[in-house]
Protein backbone atom coordinates (compact mmCIF):
# COMPACT_ATOMS: atom_id res chain seq x y z
CA UNK A 1 0.00 0.00 0.00
CA UNK A 2 2.56 2.41 1.14
CA UNK A 3 4.80 1.25 -1.81
CA UNK A 4 4.87 5.04 -3.79
CA UNK A 5 5.38 8.78 -3.00
CA UNK A 6 2.08 9.09 -5.75
CA UNK A 7 0.21 6.65 -3.07
CA UNK A 8 1.11 8.42 -0.03
CA UNK A 9 1.00 11.82 -1.30
CA UNK A 10 -2.42 10.96 -2.59
CA UNK A 11 -3.38 9.71 1.28
CA UNK A 12 -2.16 13.20 1.82
CA UNK A 13 -4.28 14.85 0.21
CA UNK A 14 -7.46 12.61 0.54
CA UNK A 15 -6.87 13.08 4.42
CA UNK A 16 -6.81 17.21 4.29
CA UNK A 17 -10.10 16.41 1.70
CA UNK A 18 -12.01 14.64 4.37
CA UNK A 19 -10.75 17.20 7.12
CA UNK A 20 -11.77 19.74 4.95
CA UNK A 21 -15.38 18.72 4.37
CA UNK A 22 -15.86 17.80 8.68
CA UNK A 23 -14.74 21.50 8.61
CA UNK A 24 -17.27 23.12 6.41
CA UNK A 25 -19.65 20.42 7.32
CA UNK A 26 -19.45 21.57 10.98
CA UNK A 27 -19.50 25.31 9.84
CA UNK A 28 -23.20 25.18 8.81
CA UNK A 29 -25.36 26.57 11.02
CA UNK A 30 -28.05 24.66 10.89
CA UNK A 31 -26.07 21.47 12.08
CA UNK A 32 -25.80 22.94 15.61
CA UNK A 33 -29.70 21.81 16.08
CA UNK A 34 -28.14 18.33 15.23
CA UNK A 35 -25.93 16.71 17.85
CA UNK A 36 -25.59 13.36 15.31
CA UNK A 37 -24.54 15.27 12.72
CA UNK A 38 -22.10 17.73 14.82
CA UNK A 39 -20.31 14.58 15.70
CA UNK A 40 -20.42 13.28 12.63
CA UNK A 41 -18.40 16.71 11.54
CA UNK A 42 -15.84 16.40 14.31
CA UNK A 43 -14.90 12.41 13.12
CA UNK A 44 -14.43 13.44 9.53
CA UNK A 45 -12.29 15.99 10.53
CA UNK A 46 -10.51 13.95 13.43
CA UNK A 47 -10.10 11.07 11.08
CA UNK A 48 -8.85 13.59 8.53
CA UNK A 49 -5.88 15.52 10.64
CA UNK A 50 -4.73 11.87 11.25
CA UNK A 51 -4.92 10.76 8.34
CA UNK A 52 -2.86 13.35 6.54
CA UNK A 53 0.02 13.69 9.36
CA UNK A 54 0.01 10.61 9.41
CA UNK A 55 0.70 9.90 5.46
CA UNK A 56 3.06 13.47 5.75
CA UNK A 57 5.07 11.94 7.97
CA UNK A 58 5.24 8.30 6.29
CA UNK A 59 6.14 10.18 3.34
CA UNK A 60 8.95 12.53 4.59
CA UNK A 61 10.62 9.26 6.46
CA UNK A 62 10.24 7.31 3.11
CA UNK A 63 11.69 10.34 1.34
CA UNK A 64 14.82 11.03 3.96
CA UNK A 65 15.67 7.21 3.97
CA UNK A 66 15.92 7.15 0.20
CA UNK A 67 13.07 4.38 0.02
CA UNK A 68 12.42 5.18 -3.34
CA UNK A 69 15.16 5.88 -6.54
CA UNK A 70 15.11 9.24 -7.31
CA UNK A 71 13.53 9.38 -10.42
CA UNK A 72 10.43 8.60 -8.47
CA UNK A 73 10.86 11.69 -6.82
CA UNK A 74 12.03 14.23 -9.40
CA UNK A 75 8.59 15.06 -10.27
CA UNK A 76 7.10 15.95 -7.41
CA UNK A 77 10.42 17.91 -6.29
CA UNK A 78 10.01 19.92 -9.62
CA UNK A 79 6.68 20.65 -8.55
CA UNK A 80 7.27 22.06 -5.24
CA UNK A 81 10.15 23.89 -6.70
CA UNK A 82 7.46 25.34 -9.72
CA UNK A 83 6.99 29.16 -8.73
CA UNK A 84 2.92 28.52 -8.78
CA UNK A 85 3.63 26.08 -5.74
CA UNK A 86 4.63 29.16 -3.51
CA UNK A 87 1.83 31.46 -5.45
CA UNK A 88 -0.54 29.07 -4.33
CA UNK A 89 0.89 29.31 -0.91
CA UNK A 90 0.56 33.06 -0.92
CA UNK A 91 -3.05 32.77 -1.95
CA UNK A 92 -3.93 30.62 0.98
CA UNK A 93 -2.44 32.83 3.45
CA UNK A 94 -3.34 35.61 2.59
CA UNK A 95 -7.22 34.33 1.74
CA UNK A 96 -6.87 33.02 5.60
CA UNK A 97 -6.30 36.98 6.63
CA UNK A 98 -9.42 38.23 4.16
CA UNK A 99 -11.34 36.06 6.03
CA UNK A 100 -9.95 37.10 9.26
CA UNK A 101 -10.13 40.40 8.49
CA UNK A 102 -13.98 40.79 6.62
CA UNK A 103 -15.78 38.02 8.06
CA UNK A 104 -17.76 39.15 11.23
CA UNK A 105 -18.21 35.47 11.92
CA UNK A 106 -16.21 33.43 9.95
CA UNK A 107 -17.99 29.47 10.52
CA UNK A 108 -14.96 28.10 10.18
CA UNK A 109 -13.79 28.85 6.46
CA UNK A 110 -10.53 29.99 8.29
CA UNK A 111 -9.94 26.94 9.37
CA UNK A 112 -10.41 25.18 6.10
CA UNK A 113 -7.74 27.31 4.15
CA UNK A 114 -5.37 26.76 7.30
CA UNK A 115 -5.70 22.78 6.71
CA UNK A 116 -5.29 23.38 3.01
CA UNK A 117 -2.28 25.52 3.88
CA UNK A 118 -0.81 22.81 6.42
CA UNK A 119 -1.17 20.47 3.97
CA UNK A 120 0.66 21.77 1.15
CA UNK A 121 3.31 22.95 3.52
CA UNK A 122 3.67 19.35 4.85
CA UNK A 123 3.65 17.82 1.13
CA UNK A 124 6.08 20.92 0.46
CA UNK A 125 8.76 19.63 3.41
CA UNK A 126 8.12 15.83 2.60
CA UNK A 127 10.21 16.74 -1.35
CA UNK A 128 12.74 19.42 0.23
CA UNK A 129 15.92 18.27 -1.55
CA UNK A 130 18.32 17.45 1.34
CA UNK A 131 21.27 19.94 1.76
CA UNK A 132 24.68 18.95 1.42
CA UNK A 133 27.37 19.51 3.92
CA UNK A 134 30.02 20.92 1.53
CA UNK A 135 27.06 23.35 0.16
CA UNK A 136 27.65 27.33 0.42
CA UNK A 137 24.31 27.59 1.58
CA UNK A 138 24.78 24.75 4.22
CA UNK A 139 25.29 27.05 7.19
CA UNK A 140 27.91 28.59 9.02
CA UNK A 141 29.41 25.85 11.79
CA UNK A 142 29.38 27.76 14.49
CA UNK A 143 31.71 25.01 16.75
CA UNK A 144 34.67 26.40 15.14
CA UNK A 145 34.02 30.34 16.16
CA UNK A 146 35.24 31.73 19.00
CA UNK A 147 33.19 32.98 22.01
CA UNK A 148 31.68 36.11 21.96
CA UNK A 149 33.45 38.59 24.33
CA UNK A 150 33.32 42.87 24.70
CA UNK A 151 35.03 45.32 26.61
CA UNK A 152 31.75 46.79 27.62
CA UNK A 153 29.70 44.51 28.95
CA UNK A 154 28.49 45.85 32.31
CA UNK A 155 28.26 49.61 31.23
CA UNK A 156 25.96 51.58 31.14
Amino acid sequence: MLDSPYRLTALTIAGCLLGTAGLLGSSVHSIYNSLPRLMACVVFVVIGMLGMYLASYTLRECVQNERWPPESITPFRRAVDHPIWKCVMVLLVFAMLLILIQAEHHRGYFWCVFFLLQTQTQIGSAFVRPRRTGDAHAGIDWSKMAPLTSDHWGER
